[in-house]
């Protein structure tokens, strides 16, 4: 048993100062993912299989690649 008290226990708990630069991070990875869902969905949706040839063929380009290169960035953050 503790004779601490609850407020004893919370001081030094509080907010570390960390957690704003992730807090943007995560948002701009948000607003990052609006257009490149979609972006993503009509690329596979315009393909006539989804076997691997034809997805290499899809996203060899550059364009292409930059674009799943970021998706996948924002995607997984």
């Amino acid at each position: 048993m503790s004779l601490r008290t609850p407020l004893g226990h919370a001081e030094g708990l509080g907010s570390a100062g960390h957690g704003t630069g992730h807090w943007w991070a995560q948002r701009i990875s948000a607003v990052a993912l609006i257009p490149l869902a979609p972006w993503f969905m009509w690329r596979l949706a315009s393909m006539p299989t989804l076997w691997s040839h034809d997805l290499l063929q899809c996203f060899q380009g550059l364009g292409d690649a930059t674009l799943l290169t970021a998706f996948l960035l924002a995607l997984l953050y």
